[in-house]
């Protein structure tokens, strides 16, 4: 223990100095509820000679942002590496919440001099001298059992629990394991067996209900997250900080740290902008072509080639070469040309086995490739033959592939090349 009403959190110095996120977060709960109390009980410190009380922040989620933006502005890369012990680690957020807390109170009105008897008697019971817990190194006493106006009347604390209450039986559940019971948010995915993220968003979803119901039943500002947490917990005091409401503050402490100190902004506009100023020359140089344009790249247009071993003639093999389109998987060959009697021949040249396409040889998307099957030309056909190449993105039917082949189906992409066969 390092105080009335804390437990203290090892942090390992060395992973805490390079950013290791569970030390960070454990140096993160170290000091979450001391900089807590400060910020919503108030505390008195000596202000130019004068002893002056500073107001607790008013709302429970005006002091979520402060504790945020203190925590966060000790555990950045550059302080954390003069910090070398949970003892160390507790002075710096002291002192940091005393020069935040104190500019805060100043601009909103809540800092007040005492420096007159009357003035110091009517210092609340029990409020805490921020100056004497830093001299002593040691976190000030948790404060008396003060309460917030809106969050602990108990006219909304009685509207809150009504509206859990028509809640249906899984939110009701949701409610007691996350704010009553304060279970984690793994746990409690655990016993609904179901994902983090879903247990958010049904969290998120009870809010904005609860949020809508306080806005139509209570005037002034509305209830922000915080604020519903106490209501749900069923919380009241100062020195109560609900375990979601911490869990979700720790998170945005850490997404708000990083591991290594950003470079100075200087440097990084100089690097913009030399980046900037090479990309501009590189433009240059491709608008006055001195070097390719992306437009200049060559993409291999589809295309079909036939040659034969020996002499093209029907009955004989013949070797087909395919360059295919970028979007095409599958490929059949089909030809069509004169038989000796006159008649017209469409008849397929190379497809699979079931009459249907087969799949692209490997490379033929990019270059000129070689089928690894051989055709052979249908017998009887004479003169002129043309072939025709069809390239699918998908499996076709064989009466769709012939149908293709005649010209009575469009929409799919061919090529074709011609061969003229002996007799």
């Amino acid at each position: 223990m390092i105080g009335p009403g804390y437990a203290r959190s090892d942090v390992r110095v060395e992973a805490f100095h390079r950013g290791d996120m569970d030390a960070l977060a454990a140096a993160a709960d170290q000091c979450l509820e001391p900089v807590w109390w400060l910020a919503t009980a108030g505390f008195t410190t000596t202000l130019d000679g004068v002893l002056t009380h500073i107001g607790g922040v008013p709302e429970p989620d005006e002091a979520i942002l402060a504790a945020r933006s203190i925590v966060a502005a000790v555990l950045v890369p550059e302080r954390r590496k003069d910090i070398r012990s949970p003892e160390a680690l507790l002075v710096a957020v002291l002192t940091e919440a005393r020069t935040q807390l104190v500019r805060r109170a100043v601009v909103d009105g809540r800092a007040a001099t005492l420096a007159a008897d009357h003035e110091r008697a009517q210092l609340p019971d029990g409020t805490p001298n921020i100056d004497a817990a830093l001299a002593a190194g040691e976190p000030p006493e948790p404060p008396p059992d003060r309460h917030f106006v809106r969050s602990d009347d108990p006219q909304t604390l009685s509207f809150c629990e009504e509206a859990v209450a028509e809640l249906d039986e899984r939110s009701r559940r949701l409610v007691e394991l996350r704010w009553r019971e304060a279970k984690t948010r793994r746990e409690t995915a655990e016993t609904f067996t179901c994902g983090t993220a879903a247990v958010a968003a049904h969290e998120r979803r009870i809010r904005r209900r609860l949020q809508r119901g306080l806005a139509k039943a209570f005037t002034g500002p509305s209830f922000g997250p915080a604020a519903l947490d106490r209501l749900l917990c069923r919380a009241s005091g100062q020195s109560s900080l609900p375990l979601i409401t911490r869990e979700r503050l720790r998170a945005d402490i850490l997404k708000r740290t990083f591991q290594t100190a950003p470079r100075p902004y200087g440097e990084r506009l100089r690097w913009g902008l030399g980046a900037g100023a090479f990309a501009f020359a590189l433009w240059l140089l491709m608008f006055f072509r001195v070097v390719p344009y992306y437009d200049d790249d060559v993409y291999p247009t589809p295309s079909v080639a036939v040659t034969c071993d020996g002499p093209c003639a029907a009955g004989g093999v013949a070797n087909l070469f395919v360059t295919a389109p970028a979007d095409a998987r599958f490929v059949a060959f089909w030809v069509s040309g004169d038989r000796a009697l006159g008649a017209r021949l469409v008849s397929p040249l190379l497809i699979s086995p079931y009459g249907s396409v087969f799949r692209l040889p490997f490379g033929a998307r990019s270059a000129h490739t070689r089928v690894p099957y051989p055709a052979r030309w249908p017998t009887g056909l004479t003169g002129t033959a043309t072939v025709t190449a069809i390239f699918t993105a998908e499996r076709v039917s064989p009466a769709a592939l012939a149908a293709i082949a005649n010209g009575t189906r469009s929409g799919v992409l061919t090529s074709t090349t011609t061969v003229n066969l002996g007799t």
